[in-house]
């Protein structure tokens, strides 16, 4: 009941200050609940008010009091509108019709959606090849260990050279942090870090150099923010995606959407087949 809030709000003020019942009319296929000026109210407008606001299974128990102020809150809605539409000027009405043709088609396109398109199911060969392709949204993760040489060359020849010379000792097999800090016992500005290529802060232009070594191997040195750089991948990890039949129905869920997206770009299609379509370019 308290889904009705919205409703009926106001509508203790109305059953207050309203007159005795309307004396309904005859039985009729859709009878006539209530007249308010030249509108009425009739059963099927009740029945559709009472579904959309607190859902047909709540309906069924809402009772003839509960219905009785769902009544009240249309007759105030009839009072409000016809009033508010009075005082419309011609530009307001005219707007007023743009947006009431807009919600009618609205509705209409989701009565086609829900009444004429059947998406096709999904598959478990859909589902295999979402897991295969994107197994990275189910747990899969690589990174690597990693040894990461920066080095300032500085303005002094001779100090260039030793620079480049440690930086080509550092090969796949050589000890990089004991080569660092030979360096900088002879008071070179080289410096070594050591980390994961999953950890944050790392920067694009290290985990570009990161990224293409395999287990053991090592880069050629790049020049990055006037410093020379190389990186050496110590050791590459992964960890496994969840099991498949863990994520099926996690799958399932997600690409029944896409096919009902499909179903609903094919039908577009066709009707436009079907019917003279001409789209003009939109004025500046």
């Amino acid at each position: 009941m308290k889904r009705l809030i919205p409703l009926l709000a106001a509508t203790l003020w109305l059953s207050a200050c309203s007159d005795t019942s309307v004396q309904q009319p005859a039985a009729d296929t859709d009878p006539i609940l209530a007249r308010v000026g030249t509108d009425s109210i009739s059963r099927q407008e009740l029945d559709i008010a009472i579904s959309d606001n607190i859902g047909p299974y709540a309906a069924l128990h809402l009772g003839p009091d509960g219905e009785q102020k769902v009544l009240q809150s249309l007759v105030m809605r009839k009072l409000m509108s016809q009033q508010q539409l009075a005082l419309l000027d011609a530009d307001a009405k005219a707007l007023l019709e743009l947006q009431v043709k807009a919600y009618r088609e609205e509705l209409l396109t989701k009565q086609y959606v829900q009444q004429q398109l059947t998406p096709e199911p999904v598959s478990e060969q859909m589902v295999a090849d979402y897991y295969q392709r994107y197994p990275q949204e189910f747990g899969a993760a690589e990174y690597a260990n990693y040894q990461l040489v920066r080095a300032d060359s500085g303005q002094d020849g001779k100090q260039r050279q030793r620079v480049l010379w440690y930086l080509e000792q550092l090969t796949a097999a050589a000890d990089w942090p004991e080569l660092a800090a030979q360096a900088r016992q002879e008071g070179l500005a080289f410096y070594l870090v050591t980390g994961t290529s999953s950890e944050q802060g790392l920067i694009p232009e290290y985990q570009a150099l990161i990224t293409p070594l395999a287990s053991g191997q090592i880069s050629a040195v790049a020049g990055l923010n006037n410093r020379l750089v190389k990186v050496k991948v110590v050791e590459r990890h992964r960890i496994a995606a969840k099991p498949l039949a863990d994520v099926r129905d996690d799958i399932r869920k997600k690409l029944a959407p896409m096919q009902l997206k499909r179903a609903i770009e094919q039908a577009t299609d066709n009707l436009k087949a079907s019917t003279d379509v001409e789209i003009y370019p939109i004025p500046n």
